[in-house]
Formats: structure tokens, sequence, C-alpha cells
């Protein structure tokens, strides 16, 4: 007796389940055909195709019949004719032949023009008799675009290993300049030969090399001890954690290197000698009271190093803790505890004779975004002190700005106008006293 009951409780349930699984299935359908008639719009007939054959599964009214047959006969008309001609003429003038990356591009199309013909045939096998009918398809054998597929599959992968293996040994060339836009360019080379041939022999120790040879030594300054900011929350250097926005800033620029981070009192003997200096850091980047300052060490011919430019005493009144009380009235009342500190500020900049143009694109790791700053200095000699007066162009474009700017002359990316970035962390603003591009560098 009590298995009976067991079973017609089942079927109870079973009946009353069924409105909810055919009202979302409907709702699944309504959803498609609206995700159909979007991608028709934006002549994305591919995701067009797949979603109306998906809303034909549930249950439409009469218009949105008509309208998802409309959709799935002029998207099917639209893309299968072209692609196909497309893969057609590439197969006939590809015998065996090789012209670089465009014949990878290429084939990397074709083999996804296959996975999509199959993905379209699966799709429209669900469909009814008429419904093919009405929207004039005949579905065809999926063995026929299968072989074809693979056939596709093994020529992407001849391509591929062939570009690949030309990447690699450019990225060798490259790198055996001993320049760090050689070594940039022998980067960048590398990834892609690892990118278009996963099965691309193992290049980890070459990748690491040119990242190692590409990267600018930049050494990171405190001024003090108690009113720094914590260099970890902004600051990638061997190991320290950093946050996603200024990760993902380093991440994307394989030349910024954070090889030191010192105290103001322990580096300044250090950097009154400038064989040591050059020897350690390409860069040096401190944080002082009035932003950061930016000194190049590396000495190409034809230029000079003052060094120090400018050197000053600084005392200045901070913040080094506070309190929290509740007063009378039941509200918090924050109390401040401050001192005077004492620091010294060092610029150290490179002298350079004649016109330079610098091109500056850095990321901004409070605001997250990034900011480009483009400047021209004739006949200056770069100090501090040139930037406070006004001299060349270097300041914080807005962001309405920066969308104008980038629209009417984007900036370049390497191989290119060496870039030196830099993360910025002092609250609403980014402060910048010195930035300078190295196209003497970057040959």
């Amino acid at each position: 007796m009590k298995p009976m009951i067991l079973l017609a409780l089942f079927f109870v349930l079973q009946m009353i389940g069924a409105p909810f699984s055919f009202g979302q299935r409907d709702k699944d359908a309504q959803k498609s055909a609206r995700e159909a008639n979007r991608a028709y719009k934006d002549k994305d007939y591919y995701t067009a195709i797949i979603a109306a054959c998906d809303a034909f599964q549930g249950s439409l009214n009469k218009k949105g019949l008509k309208d998802m047959g409309q959709v799935l006969a002029d998207s099917y008309r639209l893309y299968l004719p072209g692609t196909l001609d497309r893969v057609k003429r590439h197969e006939s003038e590809r015998s065996g032949s090789y012209s670089g990356k465009a014949s990878v591009e290429e084939a990397r199309y074709v083999v996804q023009a296959y996975e999509k013909m199959i993905d379209i045939q699966q799709a429209v096998k669900m469909l009814s008799p008429g419904v093919l009918s009405d929207a004039g398809i005949q579905a065809v054998d999926l063995g026929d675009y299968g072989e074809m597929l693979e056939r596709a599959r093994h020529w992407y992968d001849v391509f591929a290993g062939q570009y690949a293996k030309e990447c690699y040994e450019n990225g060798q060339a490259e790198l055996a300049k001993g320049t760090k836009g050689g070594a940039l360019r022998a980067y960048h080379l590398f990834a892609e030969a690892k990118q278009v041939d996963k099965n691309f022999k193992d290049i980890s120790d070459e990748i690491r090399q040119a990242h190692q040879s590409a990267q600018y030594r930049i050494a990171y300054v405190e001024f003090g001890t108690k009113f720094t900011m914590p260099v970890t929350s902004f600051f990638s250097s061997n190991g320290l954690s950093v946050s996603s926005s200024a990760a993902e800033f380093v991440a994307k620029n394989p030349y910024p290197n954070f090889v030191a981070i010192v105290r103001h009192e322990e580096t300044f003997d250090l950097w009154l000698n400038a064989g040591n200096v050059q020897a350690i850091h390409d860069f040096c980047v401190a944080k002082g009271f009035d932003g950061v300052v930016f000194g190049s060490y590396e000495i190409p011919s034809g230029s000079s190093v003052n060094l120090p430019v400018d050197k000053k005493e600084i005392e200045k009144e901070v913040v080094v803790g506070e309190t929290r009380t509740k007063g009378s009235d039941g509200k918090e009342v924050v109390q401040q505890q401050k001192q005077k500190v004492k620091g010294v500020l060092h610029s150290y900049v490179r002298e350079h004779r004649g016109d330079v143009t610098g091109q500056v694109f850095f990321y901004d790791a409070v605001q997250g975004k990034y900011v480009l700053n483009r400047f021209v200095v004739k006949g200056e000699t770069f100090h501090r002190e040139s930037w406070e007066r006004g001299t060349g162009d270097l300041r914080v474009f807005s962001e309405r700005e920066q969308k104008r700017f980038r629209e009417k002359d984007p900036a370049p990316t390497p191989p290119g106008d060496m870039q030196i970035g830099a993360i910025s962390n002092f609250g609403s603003r980014v402060y910048v006293k010195f930035l300078e591009t190295l196209p003497s560098l970057y040959e």
C-alpha cells in the first residue's frame, strides 16, 4: 500500500511542477527572442541565428513566431553565403602558401567560421520542418563541415608554427642588440610566438630574460617614516603586495621594475655617488611633501648629469595619530596628534641640450584611470623649477580632455618612443614634477 501512495504522490508532484517548467521555458524563449532581435540589429548574424533557434524551443505568440522566422531567414541568408565564399576563396588561394601573420589570421578565421557553421547546423536541427521551410533553410550533413574543420585546424597549426618560429628568431635578434628597446620588442615577439602557437617549445627563459632586460630599474624613496603612505598599497617590488589597479598597470608594462625601497636617511649619501647610483638604478622616484620627483641616471652619449640639481631642507607639521572620543551630545570627536618633521628633498635629473619632445603615459592608482601627458621643452635644462615656472606643457588632463586627446592623437605603443610609467597615490590629484621619455634608449 505504501509504494502505491508514493507513486501517486510522485505523479501529483509532476503535474504540479509541469506548468512551472513550461513557464520558465516560455520566459527563456522570450529572452532568446530579444537577444536575436538585438544581434540582428547589430549585424551579428551568427548570434541572431543561434538565439532565434533557441526562441523557437518555447512558446511565442503569433507575432513573435513571425518576427523570429524573419530574423532567422534574413540572418541565415546574410551570414552563410558570405562566410562560405570567404572560406572557399581562402582555401582555393592558399595552396599551402604562407605570407606571415596574415596567413595565421586568415587560417584562424576559417577555423572559427567552420566552428560557427557547425553550431548553426546543430541549432537548426532542433527546428520543425515547417519553420525550416518558411525560413528557406536546408540543413546539411554535419559530417562535411566536421571534416573541413579538421583540415582548417591542420592548416592553422602549420601556419601558426611557422609564424611562431619567425617571431622567436626575430626576438632573439632584437635581444642580441643589447638595448632596452630591443629587449622590449623581443619580449613582445616571444609573447606573440606563444600566443599563436600553444604547442611552441618552452621559451620561458627567453621571455624572462627579455622582460628583465627591458625593465627600467626604479628606486622608490620614502621621505620620513610617519607621514608617508604604506608603499605596499600601491607599488610593486620583489614580492610586495599591491592594489589591483597598480598590479594591472605593472602587468601591462614590463619595463617598470621597483628594485629598491629605501628611507631617505639611508639613501641620500648613496645618491651623492653617481657611480653607485648609476649601477643600481635607471630612475629614482621620491615621494616628498610636494609630490613625486623623477630623476634619471642613465647617461647616453652627448648628455650630462648634475647631481644634485636641487637640495633643500623641508619642515612640515604632519598628523602622526588621532584619538576618537564621544562628546556630551553623543557625537564622535576626533583629535589629531601632530608633530613637526624635517626632511631633505633632492631632485636629480638629466640635463639635455637642444629640443626634447616627451611622451608620458602613467596610471593613477587612486582614480583608477590612465592619464596621458605630453610635453615639449626647447633648449631647456630639465630641473624641477622649470616645471614650477610653467616651462613646457606637463599637466594632468581632465577625463573629457583625455578622451578628446586620445581620439585626435592616440598614445603610441611600443615599438615607438619609450613611455615611462609611474603609479601615484596622493588622494584625488596626481602630482608629477619630472617625467621624461627616453627615445635615445629605444633604438
